[in-house]
């Protein structure tokens, strides 16, 4: 076969371009080596057919045109080998939360609940700030002071962190939080007849004063049964005989205080906290992280 100057052109841009290939691919085995090389010869089988169809110019003419056909395919072979190295074109994120995907994009060790993240608020309307049972003797009993202004008791709760009706008012949820400083102040409020503005349910009527610090005794110590102190027993509906026997007169109430009393002389010494979720005073359904942590427990010998 007779090979004139364009074929010779078409040879040395192989070779050139064969020997720029080898020069820069990685590992024989990677994955980019290959793309290199299929991309690279690719670009030279272009070129040499652009070339080869060049042979009846003049040999300078030759010579320009197959160097721009050369620099186009180093170009390609290029845009070719980034792609393989950093991927596809990613495109660029317009949403408002943009500021937030980046965050998370660099926080790798944090791994969010979406379904939690979207049902409870960064702060629950229980936690004002300060740790449960950091409460000193004043704070609890300024705290204890203001149970006689509760809106709302715990019962069927939905939801916890939220707040929603029967979860308790914060002011109660706060007492329960001062823990053990508070009892005493409890104890002394459970023959206060001051009305709340919260409703019973169920049984009907509001509590007073003396209810909500019974309920929130039984709220920071779990082992604690008021009723069985004053002797009731109903197991068709002990509930409704509880507040049969404190509405009845005010010396039932002073009954109630002085058994409590006697029982926590009995017993304070030996309480230990354990961490829990459940509620004592009511039920819950969702985002049921208690607002104390837990309860204090009778110590076991």
């Amino acid at each position: 076969m007779v090979r004139g100057r364009g074929d010779e052109g078409v040879q040395k841009a192989r070779a050139i371009f064969t020997i720029s290939v080898t020069k820069r691919r990685g590992p024989a085995d990677s994955v980019h080596h290959q793309l290199e090389l299929r991309n690279g010869y690719l670009n030279v089988m272009v070129a040499s057919t652009a070339l080869y169809s060049l042979r009846s110019i003049p040999p300078y003419s030759q010579i320009a045109c197959g160097r721009i056909l050369l620099t186009l395919a180093v170009l390609v072979n290029a845009s070719y080998r980034t792609q393989a190295l950093e991927g596809p074109p990613q495109k660029p994120d317009s949403s408002p939360r943009k500021a937030d995907h980046a965050a998370a994009a660099r926080n790798t060790t944090s791994k969010p609940n979406p379904a939690a993240s979207a049902t409870a608020p960064a702060r629950c309307f229980w936690d004002d700030g300060t740790r449960p049972r950091s409460a000193s003797a004043a704070e609890a009993e300024a705290h204890v002071k203001l149970l006689a202004d509760v809106k709302d008791m715990p019962g069927q709760c939905t939801a916890l962190c939220r707040g929603a009706p029967q979860c308790g008012d914060a002011a109660f949820w706060r007492v329960v939080r001062d823990g053990q400083a508070a009892i005493p102040f409890l104890i002394a409020s459970l023959d206060d007849a001051t009305p709340t503005s919260a409703k019973v349910p169920i049984i009907g009527g509001i509590y007073t004063k003396a209810d909500v610090a019974k309920t929130a005794l039984t709220e920071i110590v779990a082992d604690f049964r008021a009723m069985e102190l004053v002797g009731i027993k109903n197991p068709e509906c002990p509930a409704c005989t509880w507040w049969d026997f404190v509405r009845a007169s005010p010396a039932n109430r002073k009954l109630v205080k002085r058994r409590v009393a006697q029982w926590f002389d009995r017993h304070g010494a030996h309480l230990v906290w354990k961490d829990e979720d459940f509620l004592t005073s009511g039920d819950c359904v969702n985002d049921c992280e208690h607002p104390a942590g837990g309860h204090y427990h009778i110590a076991t010998p």
